[in-house]
This record gives structure tokens, C-alpha cells and sequence, in this order.
């Protein structure tokens, strides 16, 4: 069973068409004007982290340029005096361990229904 860990993503956002409910600061802008974004995550990961931000789009087939992604340790926080925690912002700390377990849970029955067992025809 994968663990849910935290993920530290930056990626070049050439618009602003999305909906993220993890937290998230512009961190600036690169040399065409583009909003820099940085987000926290929790995934069971990279690949799934990045998945995470491309859904947040809702321009299909939006090809983002993932500036980096990396996995945090368990107990990590995004905030900082840079990146400051707004009011909506939630976080996972090291005591929710009961509530990644059910997410995680959630996952994994979302995915069989994705792919579920074949089973003999019983007549």
C-alpha cells in the first residue's frame, strides 16, 4: 500500500484558468510575464502529485512546465515566512495519520472500480 507523503511543486502557470484547493502562492513571474506557482500536496507520488496540479486545470490538455517536484518529509510544512498560511489554507500534520489512511483507502477503491475483477459466469 502506497503512503500518502507531502510534495513541494513549481510550475509555470500560462494562465489562470484553475481551481486549487491545496495551498498555493505566485511566486513571481518567468521572462514572458507567466505566473510562477508553488504548491503543497500530498500524494503517493511524483507522478501522482503532478497529476493533482494538471487536474486542477480546466483547460484540457494543458501542458504545464513543472519547474520541480519533490517529496517532503512526513512532518514538512509549505509554511514559512515567505509562503505565509492564509486562513483557508489546511494542512496535514503528523497527527492526521488516520486521515491520510483514509484517503488512501478512498484511492484504492476508486482504482478497483477502475479495473474491476472479472468474475465466471455462474449459470
Amino acid at each position: 500500500m502506497s503512503e500518502l507523503k507531502p510534495y513541494w511543486l513549481s510550475w509555470v502557470a500560462t494562465n489562470h484558468d484553475y481551481c486549487i484547493h491545496f495551498p498555493h502562492w505566485s511566486s513571481g513571474e518567468d521572462a514572458d510575464g507567466n505566473s510562477i506557482l508553488c504548491c503543497a500536496v500530498w500524494a503517493t507520488s511524483e507522478k501522482k502529485a503532478k497529476g493533482i496540479i494538471n487536474n486542477c486545470h480546466f483547460a484540457p490538455n494543458t501542458n504545464l512546465s513543472f519547474r520541480f517536484c519533490e517529496e517532503k518529509p512526513i512532518g514538512w510544512t509549505p509554511f514559512c515566512e515567505r509562503f505565509p498560511r492564509a486562513n483557508w489554507m489546511i494542512w496535514w500534520d503528523d497527527g492526521c495519520a488516520a486521515l491520510r489512511s483514509a484517503i488512501e483507502k478512498v484511492e484504492q477503491e476508486r482504482d478497483a472500480l477502475k479495473n474491476p475483477p472479472i468474475y465466471a459466469n455462474s449459470n
